[in-house]
């Protein structure tokens, strides 16, 4: 999705939970952004998902979710999957954008310019 404002106004949107659809992890303030999520959750049949590596034909089990936020709607969603299987560096080196990946165990890393406020 994209939000474009001229005011001083964001759209808040939430996080959420792959691990549990009833909640959120944390939530994010956009504006003239674009703002894109990947999740293992969505599209999953029993113990699989929508997102499998071409070169192992498996789905990555380390990262359950990543959002992104970038100035192109069409980059954020793919670099939102993207981060499922390319290192960051490397998608930095062509792409402009922040992002938070939520790992299995729970743990968040998201770059600086990621401006979400994350529970606990």
């Amino acid at each position: 999705m994209y939000y474009e404002t001229s005011d001083d106004m964001t759209l808040s949107a939430g996080l959420e939970d792959p691990t549990d659809t009833s909640r959120v992890i944390g939530k994010i303030s956009i504006k003239n952004h674009a703002f894109c999520a990947s999740s293992s959750n969505r599209r999953r049949w029993k113990d699989h998902h929508h997102i499998i590596d071409a070169n192992t034909k498996v789905h990555p089990e380390e990262i359950i979710a990543t959002w992104v936020l970038s100035e192109k709607t069409v980059e954020a969603d793919a670099l939102a999957t993207c981060l499922f299987f390319i290192d960051i560096d490397q998608l930095r080196t062509h792409f402009t954008f922040d992002y938070c990946i939520l790992t299995k165990d729970h743990e968040a890393i998201s770059s600086t310019g990621f401006n979400a406020e994350l529970y606990s």
